[in-house]
């Protein structure tokens, strides 16, 4: 990882005393912004097997990432992997299954839409399952942000949490 692109995602250059409170909250948004996305390209090459986790945890602590954060980081490689994982076990959806020899029209018939549904439902749970393991990851990965964001206002949730509370139950009703 280049030092000078550790460097610049970890600094954030404190404001002088002619610029104001806004220009300094962006600079700060700037430079979580920068040095998540340096973070999450160490995620993407470290699920790549391009950095070893020890070279991992060296990085997202050169980007000046917290305990806290860096748990988060280390959290969404091993479920990327694992995800990564579970796609190489799913079963392979056949191709074709060969056709019984003297079959007649209707039990041909029969045969091609039996063999049909099959293979529509396998490829529909092979989707399903792989639809619910990326909302997984995305979720995960939308509450370390959120949990990370600076925040104008103290108080006793994380964004994450907040979010959570406001999540509408399914026994919900709108009046």
């Amino acid at each position: 990882m280049p030092e000078e692109e550790v460097r610049n995602a970890s600094t954030v250059q404190e404001g002088t005393s002619g610029s104001t409170h806004a220009s300094h909250t962006s600079d700060l948004i700037d430079a979580v912004q920068k040095r998540t996305k340096a973070c999450e390209k160490l995620v993407d090459e470290t699920v790549d097997g391009l950095w070893s986790y020890d070279s991992f945890a060296q990085g997202i602590r050169d980007l000046g990432c917290s305990l806290d954060e860096a748990k988060d980081f280390f959290d969404a490689v091993r479920q990327r992997i694992e995800i990564r994982e579970a796609k190489s076990k799913a079963p392979v959806i056949p191709t074709r299954e060969a056709t019984p020899e003297g079959l007649s029209g209707e039990e041909l018939e029969a045969f091609y839409r039996e063999r049909s549904n099959t293979v529509s439902d396998l490829a529909r749970e092979q989707e399903r399952a792989h639809n619910q393991a990326i909302e997984a990851t995305a979720w995960a990965a939308l509450r370390s942000k959120l949990d990370h964001i600076p925040s104008p206002h103290d108080h006793d949730l994380s964004p994450s949490q907040a979010v959570n509370l406001h999540k509408p139950s399914e026994t919900s009703t709108i009046p």
